[in-house]
């Protein structure tokens, strides 16, 4: 894989990889870097999404808060703290906030889930990580 300098991605302009001295043409999923900064001022400065109760289902965490702490528990892992669960509101919020919503929303709360349980599997023994990943 080449490295492209920051300013020509800027420009939205990529090198040919044949080398052939010309430009390939401009992507359309390259975000040109001030546009990404201006992106990301605006959301730290204009956006504070909020946690509402009804916003997300509050059972999902708890549930997941249970079976992982049993889990666990049962098979000698690191067990799950509250403050995993606090993480996971805060990645639900700083999702919320990528996405410039005012509020919450379920796939906010289950993309930060999804990353909270990829984390926690990733940081047990090899033993217990294979029978979390099983279940």
């Amino acid at each position: 894989m080449r490295s492209v300098p920051t300013s020509d991605i800027a420009r939205a302009v990529v090198p040919d990889p044949d080398g052939g001295g010309g430009t390939v043409g401009v992507d359309p999923d390259i975000i040109p870097q001030d546009l990404l900064r201006k992106y990301t001022e605006y959301a730290r400065v204009n956006v504070r999404p909020v946690l509402r109760g009804s916003t997300f289902d509050q059972e999902k965490i708890a549930s997941l808060y249970v079976a992982l702490r049993r889990e666990s528990s049962s098979s000698g892992g690191v067990p799950i703290a509250v403050r995993h669960i606090e993480s996971i509101m805060r990645m639900s919020e700083a999702h919320a906030k990528m996405h410039l919503r005012e509020y919450v929303r379920d796939d906010d709360m289950d993309a930060s889930i999804t990353m909270m349980l990829h984390s926690f599997i990733m940081a047990q023994k090899f033993s217990v990580r294979r029978s979390l990943q099983r279940s």
